[in-house]
């Protein structure tokens, strides 16, 4: 039982979750390539790995900004840093956590109305017919933990000493 508590603590769970989607993503890839050379019609299989990639690219996204592993411009953060001004570092990262947040916002808005108005009109998707509004939900549920995150990010920056 206390295994299983370290591993829900450790934040495994979402990364054994996310690469285990992210390696049946490569499978059904490679099903979907190997099918095309055998003359295979496999449509399903490639609107599946679109509608998959959504929902993998946009938790992804939060889960790599939680560990600072997205690109961003840090130069100037770390010659202020290599100088000893840790003051002027740290408003240049509450500036661009500010930005994160406006952006992941921005992206909370308009993907939610996305799903709305997908809901209203039960649209479906062109082979499998499952409806539109769980792709774009992706979008939602990825761009919400992306705002989480960097709401988190702010808050420990504004306390930092």
């Amino acid at each position: 039982m206390n295994r299983l508590k370290q591993f829900l603590k450790s934040g495994k769970i979402i990364s054994t979750i996310t690469g285990l989607a992210v390696f049946g993503t490569v499978m059904l890839a490679n099903l979907a390539v190997f099918s095309r050379h055998a003359k295979v019609s496999l449509p399903a299989a490639e609107e599946l790995l679109r509608y998959v990639f959504v929902w993998i690219i946009m938790i992804c996204t939060a889960i790599g900004y939680d560990d600072s592993g997205l690109i961003s411009i840090t130069m100037l953060e770390e010659s202020l840093e290599k100088r000893g001004r840790v003051l002027p570092a740290r408003v240049i990262k509450v500036i661009n956590t500010l930005f994160v947040l406006f952006f992941a916002g921005f992206c909370v808005l308009y993907s939610a109305k996305i799903t709305l108005l997908q809901m209203s009109t039960n649209k479906l998707s062109p082979v499998m017919e499952i409806p539109m509004y769980l792709v774009s939900l992706g979008m939602t549920v990825g761009a919400l933990l992306w705002l989480a995150v960097a709401i988190k990010k702010l808050y420990a920056l504004i306390r930092a000493k």
